[in-house]
């Protein structure tokens, strides 16, 4: 990647934003992500998501609170 610096700055409602020109795309790819986390994690995580769609996808915060 080149060194151009990116700015991200804050909308009105807290979400972070950037003017993006020039044919730029920022992403970051699930393998990105996996190799962050440990097998064990990961498969935590799936099973997380599998739960809030058999329930209604609550809200993460709502989930916690539910399994508490």
């Amino acid at each position: 990647m080149d060194s151009t610096k990116v700015v991200f700055n804050p909308s009105k409602k807290g979400l972070f934003y950037s003017s993006v020109s020039n044919d730029v795309a920022l992403l970051t790819t699930v393998e990105d992500k996996i190799n962050k986390h440990t097998v064990r994690e990961y498969s935590y995580a799936k099973k997380a998501c599998e739960l809030q769609n058999i329930i209604g996808w609550p809200s993460t915060q709502d989930l916690n609170i539910y399994i508490d």
